[in-house]
This record gives structure tokens, C-alpha cells and sequence, in this order.
């Protein structure tokens, strides 16, 4: 199963981590590279570069406020963790499951 989230903040990246010890993989939109309780985060390029540290057991990172990556990524979830006062453009037909 695949995740992706949209957002790393504080909520975002507390969401990324119950989700990755619950044996889901997990992209994130929006960040650089970081340790988050012995997880290394790390910044991909691309939706491919992305699948490639999935693989290598990195949590990736993309810089993608837009999300376009989901198109590519085609995940079983999406999370809107963006702390936004209106949706930024997550539909809820986004993904099988969209939580936001």
C-alpha cells in the first residue's frame, strides 16, 4: 500500500510515522532531507526517484505543492496534512482512500 501526503509539517510528518510502522509506504510533497525518529526522509526529484528510495527504505520527499505527482505515484491514499483555512486542491477522488 502506498500513502502519500500532502504537507510535512508537524502534523503531516506525525502522520507519515504512524503510517510507515504500520508497514505502508509513505511519500511526502514538500520538504528537504531529515531524521524523524531514526527515519531518514529524503528529498526526491521526481515520482520515479521517489519509487527508487521507497525501495531502498527512505522515505521520500518531493517538492510538489501542486500534488502532481500523484498522477505518476497512483496511491491507495492521499492525506491532506497542509494547516490551510481552504482546500488547496485535494479531491476526494484523488485516491481510493482521501483523508483530509
Amino acid at each position: 500500500m502506498l500513502a502519500l501526503i500532502r504537507g510535512a509539517g508537524d502534523i503531516a510528518s506525525g502522520a507519515a510515522m504512524r503510517l510507515w510502522r504500520c508497514g505502508i509506504d509513505v511519500v511526502m510533497t514538500d520538504h528537504g532531507e531529515t531524521t524523524v525518529e531514526g527515519l531518514r526522509a529524503v528529498r526526491a526529484e521526481n515520482a520515479a526517484e521517489a519509487k527508487k528510495l521507497l525501495r531502498e527504505g527512505s522515505l521520500p520527499v518531493l517538492a510538489d505543492p501542486e500534488c502532481a505527482c500523484r498522477e505518476e505515484l497512483a496511491p491507495d491514499a492521499l492525506v491532506d496534512a497542509i494547516l490551510a483555512k481552504r482546500n488547496l486542491g485535494t479531491k476526494i477522488d484523488d485516491a481510493p482512500i482521501v483523508v483530509g
